[in-house]
């Protein structure tokens, strides 16, 4: 987010919050317009201020990571590698890598491939 300047065609100055994502530019919102260098001047003061309030806002907080990471992974219940399995598994067995029982060595040599 940024502040901009804007003349409008009365001569007077508006001053805007602008957000640019995904190569869009989007008014967040207007401050206000004023033809007074004093009040444009008063205008861009509020601007930051207002933009400093709501980047707060919109900042995430990483405070409590730890739990919130914990969370996620508490909530998979499976891993499978489907996609992987229907391109290399074939292989895998064909290449009679698949006389090692050990289920762990399957998904670490397909991964490395």
């Amino acid at each position: 987010m940024f502040l901009r300047q804007k003349r409008n065609k009365s001569g007077k100055v508006s001053a805007q919050v602008i957000d640019k994502s995904n190569r869009k530019y989007r008014v967040m919102h207007t401050i206000g317009c004023s033809v007074s260098k004093d009040e444009v001047q008063r205008l861009v003061l509020e601007g930051k201020s207002w933009i400093s309030n709501h980047r707060e806002r919109l900042g995430m907080d990483f405070t409590n990571y730890r739990t919130d990471v914990n969370t996620v992974l508490d909530g998979i219940e499976s891993l499978e590698n489907i996609g992987v399995e229907l391109l290399l598994g074939r292989i895998f067995n064909e290449i009679e890598f698949n006389a090692i029982k050990e289920p762990l060595f399957k998904y670490l040599v397909v991964s490395a491939i």
